[in-house]
C-alpha cells in the first residue's frame, strides 16, 4: 500500500478508536461488512473470503442529512484501487459485488 496514494490517504484518515460499531452483514468464513463511527464521520468496510459476494445494505444507520461518500474498491488487478465519490442520504442503498478475497472501504462525511 505504501506505493498507492489512494490507500495511504485512506489509512491516514482511519482513527484508532470508535464511538459506535454496527455490523451490517456477515457470515463466518464467507464475508463481513461493518460500519464504524468516530465523531460525525463513518467508516464502512466489507470483504469476502474465497468466493465473491454481493453486498447490499441501506444507509439507514446515518442521521438525517446529506453526506459525501468516498468509496474505494478493488481495481482490475490486486494492486489497483479505484476511488469514487457520491452524494448520499440515509435512504440510499449500496450494492457491490466483491471479488474473491476482495472488498471495499468508504468514508462518509456530513455535507
Amino acid at each position: 500500500y505504501e506505493k498507492d496514494s489512494t490507500a495511504m490517504h485512506f489509512l491516514s484518515e482511519v482513527p484508532t478508536v470508535w464511538d459506535e460499531t454496527i455490523p451490517l452483514s456477515g457470515e463466518i468464513g464467507k464475508h463481513v461488512t461493518i460500519a464504524r463511527r468516530n465523531g460525525e464521520k463513518w467508516f464502512v468496510g466489507g470483504m469476502a473470503a474465497e468466493k465473491s459476494k454481493e453486498v447490499f445494505f441501506v444507509f439507514d444507520f446515518l442521521p438525517e442529512g446529506n453526506y459525501k461518500m468516498t468509496l474505494i474498491t478493488d481495481g482490475k488487478n490486486a494492486s489497483e484501487l479505484l476511488r469514487e465519490t457520491y452524494s448520499i442520504t440515509r435512504v440510499n442503498t449500496f450494492t457491490y459485488e466483491t471479488k474473491p478475497t476482495g472488498g471495499f472501504v468508504m468514508i462518509i462525511e456530513k455535507i
